[in-house]
């Protein structure tokens, strides 16, 4: 039994008690190519929009003006606190936020959780508030699709169609913001502001060689999902001197996290020009995926492997965690990445 969240003309939330399934698809558990999922899912969704509602300037400018409230009201009842820590989910607005924003996903309906309600129906907000209509927004947890994870949605959408993510779908509301310097909080940092911390402290390493670049190349195309040849599900690695065994992961929620340095990949390409081999690849300039989960020969200890991975200096090398307080130091901003990784060896062979 399942309540979920849909929105009325009075602007008040409306809950539906009634027996509902999520379908099994809302996350991906089939393996898939995640990017033709997630683009099929992209074109779907934008022909799914209601109209955009532009804010007027003045509209704009009490929006901006606004420092973001520790706590809001929904239905004059239910109060809403900012969210600063834990996991942040995503939530898939049926419109584009009014406010423009950089997002990792390049649309304007994807929106970071922003606010966890104290009410068992009514659990979270996404994105920042907007002032708009002389009433204050912000979109709220609503139902699923009806054919969401259905034969007709694929009809529409394409397969494979996901938002390859553990996502919920979100809608506006009505809210009450109190401006009361006693319980707000000053502006956060931006998203912007946020990538351009980071990218100040990137490290610098050598560039690739060529034939470093295409045998990184060569086995990064091997193991992209649902191609024909798809050779390396498992390896076998050496982390400081340990032997692991390391499954692709195929499955389950994109993972993403900042590198402190440019992905080698793409630092190649962007100082040589030189993009013949990389195909259609989407090689990110120091944000990377959770790849590989690795486990300890004879033991329970394990890794988590980021990458995608690449050969420098007669060797292969990836990406694991390590504890940056860049986030805290940051004024724990609400943005998606919070997670850090740095280069480790994995031996100068990884399939033998």
């Amino acid at each position: 039994f399942l309540i979920l969240l849909s929105c009325g003309t009075d602007n008040d939330v409306q809950i539906q008690t009634d027996p509902t399934t999520i379908p099994s698809n809302t996350t991906v558990f089939t393996a898939m190519d995640p990017e033709v999922a997630f683009a099929n899912f992209v074109d779907y969704w934008n022909k799914e929009l209601k109209s955009y509602r532009p804010l007027s300037n003045d509209e704009l400018k009490t929006t901006n003006d606004l420092r973001w409230p520790d706590s809001i009201i929904v239905n004059d009842s239910i109060t809403c606190n900012l969210r600063v820590k834990g996991t942040l989910n995503s939530g898939v607005a049926d419109e584009n936020h009014p406010v423009e924003f950089d997002s990792f996903q390049n649309v304007q309906w994807w929106l970071t959780e922003s606010y966890v309600c104290n009410d068992d129906l009514i659990t979270n907000l996404y994105g920042p508030p907007f002032f708009q209509d002389n009433e204050w927004w912000i979109f709220a947890a609503t139902n699923y699709p009806e054919n969401l994870g259905t034969d007709s949605l694929y009809e529409e959408c394409g397969y494979p169609c996901s938002p390859v993510a553990a996502v919920r779908f979100a809608t506006r509301v009505s809210i009450d913001v109190s401006e009361d310097p006693i319980t707000t909080t000053t502006s956060m940092m931006t998203l912007e502001e946020y990538e351009k911390g980071w990218i100040e402290k990137l490290e610098i390493y050598q560039v690739l060689t060529k034939d470093e670049f295409d045998k990184s190349i060569e086995f990064l195309l091997s193991y992209q999902i649902l191609k024909e040849n798809f050779p390396f599900t498992e390896l076998e690695i050496i982390v400081d001197s340990k032997n692991y065994v390391c499954e692709r992961k195929t499955t389950g929620t994109i993972i993403t996290a900042y590198a402190n340095e440019r992905h080698p990949l793409n630092l190649y390409i962007s100082e040589t020009g030189d993009d013949e081999n990389a195909d259609e690849l989407r090689i990110y300039e120091y944000i990377v995926t959770g790849d590989y989960n690795c486990s300890l020969e004879n033991s329970e200890e394990g890794l988590f492997l980021w990458g995608p991975l690449f050969f420098q200096d007669n060797q292969w090398w990836g990406f694991i965690e390590y504890e940056d307080d860049y986030w805290e130091q940051s004024g724990e901003p609400d943005v998606l990445i919070r997670s850090f990784v740095k280069r480790i060896s994995l031996g100068i062979s990884i399939n033998d």
